[in-house]
């Protein structure tokens, strides 16, 4: 099995921001900087995240995006805000090859079906923000940037999200957002055998250690934003990547 190391870049108001568990955006430089940087390391993909669309009711810079995609050498995935199926075709026709859905998934279940059978379910990603409860420890979904709890299980809005016909899921882990503290091993065994397509698993990333063991687990895209912006333990902004001797196989 092979799997893919992914940078996340969070846009919002034009620029890369960080946020840390989903609050306190942070500017951490320009995008298409960023994006150069990428190319010379050579990523395996990169997913680009409008992290605040759904939230504050924006639509996706579609300006900006073309622009990013234009200077892209790797394979792009775009996720934030999606809502019509004109911004589907649009973000394809600039060479974004996989589209992904988490607001809309709930709210407009129909456009992520009419997507998958517009560009095809390989295209398409599922994604899920989880946290635990204050009160109990439970897992809960949510929503809009992880403003809106779902009145659903994580179990059964994973269910919900395939049922679509969605060909990868994303599961970002609210409460590891932007910590560097490690993946959560307990959430990706608890999680890995609900989702019967590739997983891509994003929250907390610290180490290429980390990576690995997620990739034991099953975990096929192995994802991180601060790992791959902030550097030392000063948090110096400066992006960065495995190098090819980092190479997961198994």
């Amino acid at each position: 099995m092979n799997h893919r190391v992914i940078p996340v870049l969070g846009l919002y108001n034009g620029g890369v921001y960080k946020t840390k568990k989903f609050v306190h955006p942070e500017y951490v430089g320009d995008p298409i900087n960023a994006v150069r940087v990428f190319n010379e390391k050579q990523v395996n993909e990169l997913v680009v995240c409008g992290f605040r669309n759904s939230l504050e009711g924006h639509n996706p810079d579609l300006a900006l995006l073309k622009e990013i995609a234009s200077e892209a050498f790797m394979p792009l995935a775009y996720i934030g805000g999606l809502n019509h199926m004109r911004q589907v075709q649009q973000l394809v026709s600039m060479g974004y090859e996989k589209l992904g859905f988490l607001t809309a998934a709930f709210l407009q279940p129909e456009l992520v079906k009419e997507s998958v059978n517009a560009i095809g379910s390989s295209s398409v990603i599922g994604c899920l923000d989880i946290r635990k409860n204050n009160h109990n420890g439970d897992l809960s979904a949510y929503i809009r940037s992880g403003k809106e709890a779902l009145n659903l299980s994580v179990e059964k809005a994973l269910d919900h999200l395939q049922s679509l016909g969605v060909g990868e899921i994303l599961i970002n882990h609210i409460d590891r957002d932007g910590t560097q503290e490690g993946y959560d091993t307990k959430l990706i065994e608890y999680v890995r055998p609900l989702v019967e397509v590739p997983l891509i698993y994003l929250g907390g990333a610290k180490s290429e250690q980390d990576m690995k063991q997620a990739a034991k687990l099953g975990v096929e895209g192995l994802a991180a934003s601060s790992r791959f912006v902030f550097y030392g333990k000063h948090h110096a902004v400066l992006i960065n990547y495995p190098n090819t001797s980092f190479a997961l196989q198994s």
